[in-house]
């Protein structure tokens, strides 16, 4: 066993030496030389730092092209100006890197950058409210605190928290993504803490341009297609119109279609623990199994009846056809968990990737009807579809009691019982999946002017949001039913139930097999949680040059107001609202909020072109917000560009940033869980009250400070390479966190804390009956690290040039301290990397070009707090993995591609994760498919 492990932990030994040869390329910059611009729609050569404008065009610009020479608009500030030097850091991508990246999905490719945590999307199993989103996480304190844009305006969430699923983007008209790592609350709003992901759309495409590709694992299975199309044209001299669509689908992977999803590894509580490191309370399992449950029904104990029954009966299995045959108790079985044997591989039951299949659509029209006044509307429409299967189980508190006179009981059993004796049984349902479906549907509309007003614009607009998932959980179980239809008796010798209202259905548990379609149909359902989602927008910013004269030039500035409308339903079945399912009882609510803003930025260059000061220039920006339910909260930011020297420029910000709480946050009605028992002060006895989910309308919105200082350098010795390096610290007062039942009766009872106390309730002899989990207000976070980029571009004659970029973070710190001031630091665990990094090489040359990258995780441990007492493994090794992208052009807009993720086929990493299934390795940051193939064309007219 122990042999095996050591093997899975040596997989990737070799990664660190790898790596360390892959970081010495330099580091990719996100910054360009000072007389570079952004260019929708550049080639594949010019990808992140290299993405560069031509002399007029600039699509995100708000000036006219009258006044857009030499002005571009870049993430992270309002405030239009000729090059990229913003005090916040900026990488940039463009649709070309991102699609060799990761050709799946955008998202997919973002999550690729060292600065992203994945969240999962298709690789993760997770419940009806997650199924096959695509979100993004700066940092990895949460999607809710990264603020997703699109062409600098906010795109509707899809969500009660308020987080987009990427999905439905219109990505065929992406032409790049711009992320600021670090705190914009005060340009852009709230939601902004970590910091922002903003698409960029080409409205101004011209042509037509196809595209499509096909992709499989080397497995054979995962099967991907997608097509794309685009097409803009003018009609006459001022009217633009562009219309986009893609479709993409991708079939799922089962989870045991591989072999160490078959296996399923992973760590087991030790039977022999003794509280030293020879024998840790944890061990490893090479094939982790249920030590209680099998698919046919295992007997957990026995009730009334006679000694010599349980002494029978305990531990036995159901066998086909309701044979009772020995379980296998394989080894270092402690009753729930055992390595081998007759138990259940629940590492197999979820699957590896989930079927996903969307559709978009993007239309827009921009009109000059003056040489001072453009009209433009813009709408979009998203489709998403995914589903997730997963196994019915009945143990714990859905386990079924049997009784003597059972009329599928064999009837030596029922002698073996006596006629008052009953037993337990655990079993998980082969016979049927539950399945869910979920729906998603995005409307966006969007119009407005731009009206010049001398040296200033004015951008007023209004945009319609609206959301709608549709979530149906086919066969989900209802306890109840099942426990009516296990109740059976033999009359007239049929087999009927003991209760035969509700038209109910005996049920025959022994064995594998045993169900049919009439038993399944009886004691199953299927639930609906139906989220609606609105949000309505309206915006005015002026933006211009407000004097020259003083200074190095021209102090721009940019100033507005927003008004936004969010609206939450969420609609269920009638069952669910009774919690009469196995899972996902969610609870009917509405709830709406407003939001006022108003914001105002200066970006004053004080000096340029002197000596020992090539450039210094301040750029401040300051935002007030009115929530409906939070109150007002004011943001700030202040920021320095400092160039000492022309090859060097120093930079840094300072911001005060905020989250304000989702809706679903304050007001969610949610799902009642299991009784637990407490101890209650107030009454010195013990309580076991039910557990619901619930909403806090008393919240406020978390703050944040954050620094981020750091260096770009682009030495002209050197043309071509541009290094950088940020330091950031994020420190996050009033984060919202949960407290455990037993923690809301102290803070009540105890503490006297009134928020708590309101999540209580007593009946009238004062005994609690209920407790409401809710968030509060009550934690800090601190998050501290470096950011490393780097780009390196020769040129080798007209048609060929070869790049080299690498993008790294260091996380130093991640501090959570929770309401009683304890402090733990989550870095280094394998959803926190202490270490990532990003590198890759791109050859251009005639029609062909190639493209390699690198993507690295360092080392990380299972539990910052295991030590070799805890567990026997919980170091796990770090990982490297290739990919790469060979394109031919065969006439000059004719593209052929394939495309390779994984060229090495690294197996997952062991790093087992342990929740209602067991995983032997963390899908959302190791790749759980294998090598994958990807074939494509592109055909530009």
């Amino acid at each position: 066993m122990r042999s095996r492990s050591r093997t899975f932990a040596k997989t990737f030994g070799c990664g660190a030496s790898v790596f360390a040869l892959t970081i010495a390329m330099p580091t990719m910059a996100q910054d360009l030389e000072a007389d570079k611009k952004i260019l929708p729609g550049d080639d594949a050569q010019q990808t992140g730092a290299d993405v560069a404008a031509d002399e007029d065009t600039d699509d995100s610009s708000p000036f006219p092209e009258s006044q857009r020479k030499n002005t571009i608009v870049v993430s992270g500030s309002r405030i239009p100006r000729s090059t990229f030097e913003t005090p916040s850091p900026v990488t940039i991508v463009d649709r070309e890197f991102l699609l060799k990246s990761s050709p799946s999905t955008l998202a997919a490719a973002l999550n690729n950058l060292p600065a992203l945590v994945s969240q999962g999307g298709p690789n993760q199993t997770s419940g009806q409210r997650t199924a096959g989103r695509n979100t993004l996480d700066l940092r990895g304190i949460g999607a809710n605190r990264t603020l997703v844009l699109v062409n600098g305006h906010r795109f509707p969430g899809s969500s009660p928290t308020g987080t987009v699923d990427t999905n439905l983007i219109p990505q065929g008209l992406v032409e790049r993504v711009e992320v600021v790592t670090g705190g914009a609350s005060a340009a852009y709003g709230s939601d902004a803490v970590a910091g922002v992901v903003n698409f960029i759309l080409n409205r101004r495409y011209e042509g037509l341009k196809l595209s499509g590709s096909l992709g499989i694992a080397e497995e054979g299975d995962g099967f991907e297609r997608r097509v794309n199309a685009t097409y803009g044209t003018k009609v006459g001299d001022r009217l633009h119109f562009v219309v986009a669509g893609e479709w993409y689908k991708a079939d799922g992977i089962d989870g045991g279609a591989r072999a160490y999803a078959r296996q399923g590894a992973n760590l087991i509580p030790n039977p022999n623990a003794d509280g030293t490191a020879a024998n840790p309370d944890l061990i490893v399992a090479d094939r982790a199994r249920l030590g209680d449950a099998t698919f046919g029904g295992y007997i957990a104990s026995t009730g009334r009846g006679t000694p010599a029954a349980a002494n029978v009966l305990i531990g036995q299995q159901f066998l086909q056809g309701g044979v009772l045959g020995p379980f296998d108790m394989g080894v270092n079985n402690t009753g729930s968990l055992q390595d081998g044997g007759d138990g259940v591989n629940t590492a197999a039951l979820q699957p590896i990737t989930r079927p996903l299949e969307r559709a978009t659509g993007y239309a827009g029209l921009y009109f000059e009807a003056t040489d001072n006044l453009r009209l433009y509307a813009n709408g979009g429409y998203g489709w998403t579809q995914a589903s997730n299967a997963a196994t019915a189980f009945h143990s714990g508190r859905f386990g079924a009691t049997i009784s003597s006179d059972n009329a599928f009981l064999d009837p030596g059993i029922a002698a073996l019982l006596g006629s008052r004796g009953t037993f337990r049984i655990n079993r998980y349902d082969s016979e049927y999946l539950m399945e869910v479906v979920a729906t998603n549907r995005n409307k966006r509309i969007e119009a407005g002017f731009e009206l010049d007003i001398g040296r200033f614009t004015l951008d007023v607009s209004g945009q319609l949001g609206r959301n709608k998932e549709r979530a149906l959980n086919y066969n989900n179980f209802v306890p109840d039913l099942y426990a009516q239809g296990i109740d059976s008796i033999i009359v007239n010798g049929q087999a009927v139930c003991r209760d035969q209202s509700n038209g109910c259905v005996p049920i025959n548990p022994f064995g594998v097999g045993s169900y049919t379609p009439e038993m399944i149909d009886f004691f199953t359902d299927t639930s609906l949680l139906e989220t609606r989602v609105k949000q309505d927008i309206v915006q005015a910013n002026l933006v211009g040059d407000l004097f020259a004269g003083i200074g190095a030039g021209p102090w721009g500035i940019a100033l507005g107001a927003e008004y936004r409308h969010d609206n939450v339903e969420i609609i269920v079945d009638p069952i669910s609202e009774a919690n009469g399912f196995f899972t996902n009882n969610f609870q009917p609510y509405a709830a709406d909020r407003s939001v006022k803003e108003a914001f105002v930025e200066l970006n004053a260059p004080l000096l340029e072109g002197v000596r020992g000061a090539q450039l210094l220039e301040i750029n401040a920006a300051a935002r007030i917000t009115d929530y409906t339910f939070s109150g007002t909260v004011e943001t700030w930011k202040v920021g320095l560009n400092y160039k000492p020297f022309e090859d060097l420029r120093l930079r840094g910000t300072i911001s005060r940033d905020i989250r304000a709480p989702g809706l679903g946050e304050l007001f969610t009605v949610g799902r009642q869980t299991n009784r637990n028992t407490y101890f209650d002060p107030a009454t010195s006895s013990a309580v076991t009250p039910l557990t619901a989910v619930r909403g806090n309308p008393f919240l406020v919105p978390e703050i944040a400070n954050t620094y981020i200082f750091g260096a770009v350098y682009q030495p002209s010795w050197a043309p071509g390479l541009s290094l950088s390096v940020d330091r950031f610290e994020i420190n996050m007062d009033d984060a919202l966190n949960t407290l455990s039942g037993q923690d809301i009766i102290d803070q009540c009872e105890i503490e006297g804390f009134q928020q708590a106390c309101m999540q209580i309730t007593r009946d009238a002899n004062g005994v609690i009956t209920e407790i409401r989990n809710s968030n509060f207000n009550l934690d800090q976070l601190k998050l501290v690290g470096w950011d490393f980029e780097g780009r390196y571009r020769i040129d080798f004659g007209e048609d060929t040039s070869l790049t080299l970029r690498a993008t790294a973070s260091l996380l130093e710190k991640l501090e959570e301290q929770d309401f009683q001031n304890n402090t733990i630091d989550r870095v280094g665990e394998t959803t926190t990397p202490k270490w990532r990094a990003l590198a890759s090489v791109n050859l251009n040359t005639g029609p062909f070009n190639a493209f390699l990258q690198a993507r690295y995780i360092g080392k990380n441990v299972l539990n910052v707090r295991f030590t070799d007492v805890d567990s026997e493994y919980f170091r796990v090794p770090d990982a490297l993995y290739l990919d790469g992208q060979i394109g031919w052009k065969l006439e000059e807009d004719f593209e052929f591609y394939i495309n390779v993720q994984n060229l090495l086929d690294k197996d997952p990493v062991f790093a087992p994760t342990q929740d209602t299934y067991f995983n032997p390795t963390t899908p959302n940051v190791y790749d759980p498919i294998g090598r994958a193939f990807r074939v494509g064309v592109r055909k530009e007219f």
